[in-house]
Parts: C-alpha cells; sequence; structure tokens
C-alpha cells in the first residue's frame, strides 16, 4: 500500500476534521486543537462535526467555527447539538464583537442548540442553553 505525502506552502495547515487547507493563523491554531481534543480525548466522531458552518441569522449568514451534531443527526441548523466558537489568544472573553456574546447570539439562533463553548485557547467558557418558562430572583 502507497501513501500519498503532501507539502502544505508556508502559511497553511490542513484541517484534522475536513482536510481543508487553511490560513495558519493564531485562531485556527487554537480550532485544531480543539478537534484534536474533541476527537481524540474526547470520542466524538469526525463525521459529527462539521468545520466553519454556515448559519442564517437574522438576514445574513454566518459561520459557527464548529457545530457538532449528534450521531446519525442530519447536519442543518435545526439539529446542531453544540457550538463552538475559537479565538485567538489575544481576544478576552469580555470583547464586545468576538466575545462570548457572539457565542451567545450564535445558539440564539440556533433553537436546538445545548451547548455552547467560546475558547481562547487559554480561557474557556461554557454554557448551556437552559431555557425557564418562568423569572427567577
Amino acid at each position: 500500500m502507497s501513501k500519498l505525502l503532501l507539502t502544505l506552502p508556508d502559511g497553511k495547515v490542513c484541517d484534522f476534521i475536513d482536510q481543508k487547507t487553511r490560513n495558519d493563523t493564531p485562531e485556527e491554531y487554537v480550532r485544531q486543537n480543539i478537534e484534536r481534543r474533541l476527537v481524540l480525548e474526547l470520542g466524538y466522531l469526525p463525521e459529527q462535526i462539521e468545520v466553519e458552518y454556515p448559519i442564517k441569522q437574522g438576514s445574513k449568514t454566518v459561520r459557527v467555527d464548529l457545530a457538532i451534531f449528534r450521531e446519525g443527526d442530519q447536519h442543518n441548523q435545526e439539529n446542531i447539538w453544540i457550538i463552538i466558537e475559537c479565538k485567538k489568544d489575544s481576544v478576552p472573553p469580555s470583547a464586545s464583537k468576538d466575545g462570548v456574546e457572539q457565542l451567545r447570539s450564535y445558539m440564539a439562533t440556533c433553537d436546538n442548540s445545548e451547548w455552547g463553548m467560546w475558547t481562547n485557547g487559554s480561557s474557556y467558557r461554557s454554557r448551556n442553553a437552559c431555557f425557564c418558562p418562568y423569572s427567577i430572583t
């Protein structure tokens, strides 16, 4: 059996999940580490994970870094189970545009998403989409 060995150009990486060539950026470095951990440490199947998955948010389409689906579910916006947003290490969770609020807005758009995680590689924030029909004071 022969193996094909490919050389990537400088500044490029091969995505762990979908094997697409992507730009080697600080954010991509974080995403590749998360992808490997999801599969190799946590046991998710690569087939459950979509990279740069497009979702409709109002009249525009945005892309979530990683969308995870339950095994066997059709891959569509209504079936997204977990959303993961990855940022470069210099972005704090409190950043107005790229912080945890971005994850919250994506989860609000995907009605059936149950979990979300935001990370910059050193800081992690997770959210459970718990909707209560009454107010807790």
